[in-house]
């Protein structure tokens, strides 16, 4: 840019002053922008850590303030480990933190991970965490049974009640217990499991 300065000094006259400078700023720049767990990990089991660089691509000082996960999807199933406490100054280079993914449930398991900077163009990154529980789970059909009318004393008919796994991993040690309707009255000593046809799914 130039500066134009008019003045007289009994003859008008200009001065031009050429200004100049260089802007200074950081940028945040995530590697991968994405993660994505491949194997399926069994219910209330860990993965292995997966890492993510935050690289200061700009000319200035980056300052990462926070490395949260946000509340939508399933951030319950995901943890994240900083390389070394926040906030951090990357002036140049790069710092790194770790995922890891113990889900809670089966199926696909998502959650955002929200990195605060002083970016001045995108201040808030984001990082989609993907990864796919194993484990089992069990319904009932049907869901309520009625004997009718059984003469007293006697044995009725039994009924059958059919449990299906309808989850990815396997379920252990099933078994069926009657109890009571927790009204204080219970009847349940009056019926009884007949021994199930398998104890696992």
């Amino acid at each position: 840019a130039t500066l134009t300065v008019n003045y007289n000094d009994g003859a008008a006259k200009t001065a031009t002053i050429t200004l100049s400078g260089t802007g200074v700023a950081p940028s945040c720049t995530l590697s991968p922008t994405s993660q994505t767990f491949a194997t399926v990990i069994p219910v209330g089991s860990s993965s292995p850590a997966q890492t993510t660089t935050i690289t200061n691509s700009g000319t200035g000082t980056l300052t990462v303030y926070s490395i949260t996960l946000d509340g939508a999807g399933n951030p319950g199933d995901f943890s994240l480990s900083p390389s070394s406490a926040l906030p951090w100054g990357i002036t140049t280079g790069s710092k790194t933190f770790d995922a890891t993914f113990t889900p809670t449930d089966n199926g696909t398991r998502t959650a955002t991970v929200k990195i605060s900077t002083n970016d001045p163009v995108t201040p808030i990154k984001t990082l989609t965490l993907t990864g796919t529980g194993e484990g089992p789970a069990l319904t009932a059909s049907p869901t309520s049974a009625g004997f009718g009318e059984v003469t007293v004393n006697t044995t009725s008919t039994a009924l059958s009640i059919n449990i299906t796994n309808s989850g990815s991993g396997s379920a252990s040690s099933v078994a069926a217990t009657i109890i009571g309707d927790g009204t204080g009255t219970s009847d349940a000593a009056k019926f009884a499991i007949v021994t199930p046809t398998a104890t696992s799914l």
